[in-house]
């Protein structure tokens, strides 16, 4: 048997599923390193923040503000929405500098057990193959995937035979 446990190292997901799976377009997540430039404002730009494991950065003026989940030019969107009071024509710019991707842990019967990183609209074959595939005595009718969704834990089982 082999399991597989999907976290982002903490207790709750900040990302709903539902975010996870818009191929092409980068959602932040918790760790994700930012740089934030406010254009002829230094006093506003941030040239490394780190989003928070709740999913939250804290910015001057701004305040808290939740961005995992949401793309570069979504956080540019409410960033330029919440400083319009404060400067004429806010110019912001949203560089992601390091992408942080989730952790899988992988244990049981596979050749390279431990954690794995992992994209967003990585399948489950994929994440076989990052860990070498099975070992000898693995039992790949009973692949069990458990993940947090909404502050509860998710079992999922997987056939691998019946998809490879």
């Amino acid at each position: 048997m082999a399991a597989v446990s999907c976290s982002l190292l903490q207790n709750e997901d900040p990302i709903p599923s539902s975010a996870r799976v818009v191929p092409g377009e980068y959602r932040l997540g918790p760790a994700d390193l930012l740089s934030i430039v406010v254009w002829k404002q230094p006093e506003l730009s941030v040239g490394q923040i780190p989003v928070r494991p709740d999913g939250k950065i804290s910015l001057p003026l701004v305040g808290e503000l939740k961005v995992a989940g949401l793309t570069a030019v979504e956080i540019k969107e409410a960033i330029t929405e919440r400083i319009k009071e404060y400067v004429t024509e806010p110019n912001v710019t949203v560089i992601v500098l390091q992408v942080n991707y989730p952790l899988a842990f992988v244990i049981g019967e596979v050749n390279r057990p431990g954690p794995v990183p992992i994209r967003q609209d990585t399948t489950m074959l994929q994440l076989m193959s990052l860990v070498g595939g099975f070992g000898p005595f693995a039992d790949k009718s009973h692949i069990h995937l458990l993940r947090r969704e909404g502050g509860k834990e998710i079992r999922m089982r997987f056939n691998y035979g019946q998809v490879a």
